[in-house]
């Protein structure tokens, strides 16, 4: 898509130094995307959003912004990612 625009789903102002959280996307066959914080359904993002890309190949990628200076590392326990196969 031609467009895109930054959002955030997820209200990062109730997340507490030190304290572990649970991230997860799903993607359905549709192509729409179900965004989950802790657990938490948060936010579905239609196919046809144009945040969304419909062309490109999709890879994992962690970036993490820290809010304070002396900070800067984040622990990351694991990672899973799966793709369902059509049979």
């Amino acid at each position: 898509n031609a467009v895109s625009t930054e959002r955030t789903l997820i209200d990062t102002a109730a997340m507490a130094d030190d304290t572990f959280h649970t991230y997860a996307f799903y993607i359905n066959a549709a192509g729409d995307i179900a965004i989950y914080y802790d657990d938490v359904l948060q936010h579905t993002m239609l196919h046809t959003d144009t945040n969304i890309v419909d062309d490109e190949d999709l890879s994992l990628y962690i970036g993490v912004q820290t809010g304070a200076g002396d900070v800067d590392y984040v622990d990351v326990d694991h990672v899973l990612v799966a793709v369902e196969r059509n049979s």
